[in-house]
């Protein structure tokens, strides 16, 4: 018996030495790696105060449509950005300003990643990191303050000191509980509440609200009785809907794992559209939306039925991402079935949702792309599930899905990036997958599916963006982790090492890239985040995981070996999504269609077109096919310069 103590007690020993050795090398290791893109010439650091804190989607929108590009966020439930471009290089933060904060009676409530300053005496109402806190310094002449607050589901109070609190439980076939708080001492608690749905409190009469802080800003609420509501926003999708030259915004939502229909009252994605003096009105149910206990994450605009008039898509199922990647599906959980939304826009400008009339009900989740495929002046959609890679070509009979990658566990596709990098006049798709991309090839109007090996392009990549960075007049692409692949004259890629991730825990890593020319010079400037995934990594090591942006001016000497495109289309149909534009040199043919220079997961907004021409002095002339197929020629454009075209009022007029 005591040779198999003392026996076990060594086996223990030896373990827990082990141990701590596997953590110290491991944090050795991990300290080792850079977790940052690395920066080289051509591409130089430049500062950006961007909130990347949970971020979720990165993307560019022209919102005032002064021809300098504005940056956009969405990150769940926390401060997101929403960057007005002031023409010299940098930004104003807008989001308030402008009306798009999650809560517009108290601006600055989302998550900021820590407390406020407790500048004095009051009542701190704020949120940090999925908790609500509470925290009271005394204030002179105020005997107390007390109150409640109501919340969904059944929460517990993980933090408390100095506060006297209570819980009134709710019944399991009812909506909330209520959380009673009093103290007449300096105190605090901590509540972990599910942020996505209105939160009620109430104060004590007697407690002036001069003394009540909320948020970051320390904004002071109106009433006794306020709500609490922050919006999970996922994706945003950006155009002009009133026809009043200002772009507006469609924001879709998180749904609370699928519970979200079964709280009281009305609760849906956000529809923000332009109004007067700067400022956006909130609409969704007025003009027929629904929320459907869909958790949106993509949206997206197009003209479905080529009656001029804007419809949106969304995409609903809950997509596979990060380190859930590699989970088999039975052990996955919160798999929602909501299927995906086609909201039509009608001629009195409101929106009926016909998706399954169309055929595009699709309840699993994955990620889409409206493009035309076949260049008949018709949007077809190509859809990405865990199931299967199909693209869904639009007919005189309605949608007719063609299946390119039949159902593996091996693709788990992630991000659709499409460009015409083979010059030959139509649009060609990487597929981005960690588990094994996939490049659709374009041979008049039939994809075909081919390894990216074989051209010399990675095939485990978490994300990726064609861009032809040094504007030689050829096709490059960006990949995260492995950085920039560069075109070479005979079709095959090259790796520059360029903008590479060398830390090898990239599995861990979500990353969102953009391209965009941030300073109107010709060449596509580099914005990163990243973030740890699963998310309990990340608030488990939050100093030594943190999330990150990163912004890369490109300086390349490109001089004026580029052309960049800007359409104005009709009223119903401004930003002329759908249309194409093809660049013609005595090289070949470009084909790139509005809006596929986003580079956004979830989000759409970013219509700029950029051609680069190498040393081409003189193109021979720029295409442009609009959504209804009239066509329109600009013989010899000059290179170096933005190009905006408006649709010739005398068009429209053309059988």
């Amino acid at each position: 018996m005591n040779r198999a103590i003392k026996l076990l007690r060594r086996l223990v020993i030896v373990g827990v030495v082990f141990s701590v050795i596997v953590v110290i090398v491991g944090t050795i290791a991990w300290q080792m790696y850079p977790r940052r893109v690395i920066a080289e010439l051509p591409f130089v650091s430049q500062e950006l105060d961007i909130n990347s804190l949970d971020y979720y989607d990165v993307g560019a929108v022209d919102l005032n449509r002064d021809g300098h590009l504005d940056l956009f966020t969405t990150n769940h439930s926390s401060r997101q950005s929403l960057l007005i471009a002031n023409g010299n290089g940098g930004y104003n933060d807008a989001l308030t300003t402008h009306g798009f904060d999650q809560d517009r009676e108290l601006p600055g409530l989302e998550d900021v990643g820590h407390a406020p300053e407790f500048s004095g005496p009051g009542l701190y109402i704020y949120f940090v990191q999925s908790t609500l806190h509470f925290r009271y310094i005394p204030v002179p002449n105020a005997q107390s303050v007390s109150g409640s607050i109501q919340i969904p589901g059944r929460p517990e109070i993980v933090d408390e000191d100095g506060i006297e609190t209570s819980i009134t439980r709710a019944p399991d076939d009812e909506f909330s509980s209520i959380i009673g708080f009093t103290t007449d001492a300096d105190g605090r608690f901590s509540v972990a509440v599910t942020k996505s749905a209105p939160l009620s409190v109430s104060l004590d009469d007697d407690f002036p609200l001069r003394e009540v802080r909320v948020g970051a800003y320390g904004i002071e609420p109106q009433s006794h009785e306020f709500e609490l509501y922050l919006k999970d926003r996922h994706g945003i999708a950006w155009a002009d809907i009133n026809h009043d030259s200002v772009t507006d915004a469609y924001m879709s939502r998180g749904a609370l794992f699928g519970t979200l229909a079964g709280l009281p009252g009305e609760m849906g994605d956000q529809f923000f559209v332009s109004a007067s003096g700067g400022q956006f009105d909130e609409h969704f149910s007025e003009l027929g939306f629904e929320k459907r206990n869909c958790p949106a994450r993509q949206v997206a605009w197009t003209d479905v039925n080529n009656d001029d008039r804007l419809d949106l898509y969304i995409a609903c199922g809950r997509q596979v991402g990060g380190f859930w990647e590699y989970v088999p599906t039975a052990l996955r959980t919160n798999r929602d079935e909501a299927p995906n939304m086609l909201y039509v826009q009608t001629v009195a400008g409101d929106f009926r949702e016909e998706a399954a009339a169309y055929g595009l009900d699709f309840k699993v989740g994955g990620t889409f792309l409206w493009l035309d495929v076949d260049l008949d002046s018709d949007a077809d959609l190509l859809w990405a599930s865990e199931n299967e890679i199909a693209l869904y070509r639009q007919t005189n009979s309605g949608f007719v899905p063609e299946v390119l990658i039949p159902g593996s566990t091996t693709i788990q596709p992630r991000k659709l990036a499409v460009a015409d990098f083979d010059a030959d006049g139509d649009l060609d798709v990487y597929v981005a997958a960690s588990l094994g991309s996939k490049l659709l090839i374009n041979d008049a109007g039939r994809l075909h599916a081919e390894d990216p090996a074989a051209i010399g392009l990675p095939s485990r990549v978490r994300t990726v963006a064609w861009v032809d960075y040094d504007n030689d007049g050829q096709t490059d692409l960006y990949s995260w982790p492995s950085g920039l692949f560069r075109q070479t004259a005979s079709g095959q890629f090259e790796d520059t090492g360029l903008l590479r991730m060398p830390s090898p825990y990239w599995a861990l890593i979500d990353p969102r890239v953009l391209w965009f020319d941030y300073d109107n010079d010709g060449d596509r400037d580099f914005l990163v985040m990243q973030r740890y995934f699963p998310q309990v990594i990340q608030k488990a090591f939050s100093n030594t995981m943190p999330f990150t942006a990163d912004f890369l001016r490109n300086d390349s000497d490109d001089s004026v070996n580029w052309i960049q495109v800007e359409l104005h289309g009709s009223p119903g149909n401004r930003d002329a999504i759908g249309s194409t534009v093809t660049l013609i040199t005595n090289q070949g043919r470009e084909a790139q269609q509005v809006g596929q220079s986003d580079s956004s997961h979830y989000s759409q907004g970013h219509y700029r077109l950029y051609f680069s021409i190498g040393n081409e002095t003189e193109p021979e002339m720029l295409e442009v096919t609009w959504p209804d197929g009239i066509v329109q020629q600009i013989h010899q454009p000059t290179a170096g310069q933005t190009l905006r075209i408006e649709k010739l009022p005398e068009l429209d007029s053309i059988q």
